[in-house]
């Protein structure tokens, strides 16, 4: 099972690759003799699985099973197995530590402005951090309910260079509106993920824009959630093993300026009509958000739209009047 998950992920890394250039084991002498052992027969049955593979091909003359003959990655027992010195981690271990600490530095000779070459120190090993774990958002576009979570969409992958982000994630009430008017008539939230349907989804969105939304848009802001969640092993991919981090946000929402004292923050809340979310991830594996918004809310935010619309077109009436009166004045001028 260990070296299924370990040829799959090789091939979804290096693709390209038909098979890994060796196999380095480490441990103890006897530890590694028994790997090898192991190892030699599960890519003997590798390469027979492929050959008979190929053989079933050679009977068939279609594309199709030539296709699947070009699938076959190549790993096979001629792989070479490179075995090391049992002191071989801890002495790595030793040189890297080093290293990081400006310990160890490897010297070169660089070319100056002047044209002569002369010794300079740099780091022996360059070091670069990459992530443990893996990152996702999802949203819950009905006030938290369970089982109504998007599917977590990956921000920060295994691996991912660090520090990573900031990740931007674009809220809007308008949004979050077409999202529950299309689960409403039937049609769940996360259908609307191919090109074809985020254009719907957003069609919708747009229809939703204006004084006449107002009421969807400020409900659907108010119960928007949404939440960060991390997964730090490979294994819990098939099991969809997500943690979550943090409570829950609604990114929409803000207190009332003029809440009293001693009542519910909840009553108290207004809607917001959009706001940006960045999500970062550290060398050391932490995650942090910054959430910003203009503090308008959906009615401030329609009229100011409204208004800026109306000077806009104030503007554009000004400017022809002012033009065509030029153009009055030069022909009757002309006329008379």
């Amino acid at each position: 099972w260990a070296m299924d998950r370990l040829r799959s992920q090789v091939g979804l890394i290096a693709p390209e690759s038909e098979e890994p250039t060796a196999i380095v084991t480490y441990g103890t002498i006897a530890t590694q003799l028994k790997v090898a052992t192991k190892l030699k027969a599960i890519l003997a049955g590798y390469g027979k699985e492929a050959r008979n593979k190929k053989n079933d091909n050679d009977k068939h003359d279609d594309e199709e099973d030539q296709d699947d003959d070009d699938d076959w990655d190549g790993w096979d027992q001629d792989i070479p197995l490179l075995s090391t010195h049992e002191s071989c981690t801890s002495v790595g271990l030793a040189v890297l530590a080093a290293a990081s600490h400006s310990r160890v530095k490897l010297v070169v000779s660089v070319k100056g402005t002047d044209g002569k070459h002369r010794p300079k120190p740099k780091p022996a090993v360059d070091v670069k951090s990459v992530a443990a774990c893996q990152v996702a958002v999802s949203f819950n576009y009905f006030g938290g309910e369970e089982g109504k979570w998007t599917e977590p969409k990956t921000v920060f992958d295994f691996d991912r260079r660090v520090p990573a982000g900031p990740y931007r994630v674009e809220f809007s009430a308008a949004e979050c509106a077409a999202h529950v008017k299309c689960a409403r008539s039937g049609k769940a939230s996360n259908d609307f993920r191919e090109i074809g349907d985020e254009t719907v989804l957003m069609d919708m969105a747009k229809s939703l824009e204006g004084a006449r939304g107002i009421p969807e848009r400020e409900e659907a802001a108010l119960r928007l959630r949404f939440r960060v969640l991390q997964r730090t092993t490979r294994d819990d991919e098939e099991n969809g093993r997500w943690i979550r981090i943090g409570d829950d946000m609604s990114p929409l929402t803000m207190e009332h300026s003029q809440k009293d004292e001693g009542e519910s923050g909840r009553d108290h809340l207004v809607a917001c009509e959009s706001a940006v979310m960045e999500i970062s991830l550290s060398p050391v594996g932490l995650i942090t958000t910054a959430l910003t918004t203009n503090g308008e809310t959906i009615v401030q935010a329609t009229k100011s739209a409204r208004n800026s619309k109306l000077l806009k077109y104030a503007g554009i009436f000004g400017s022809l009047l002012f033009v065509g009166g030029f153009l009055v004045k030069s022909f009757v001028e002309e006329r008379v």
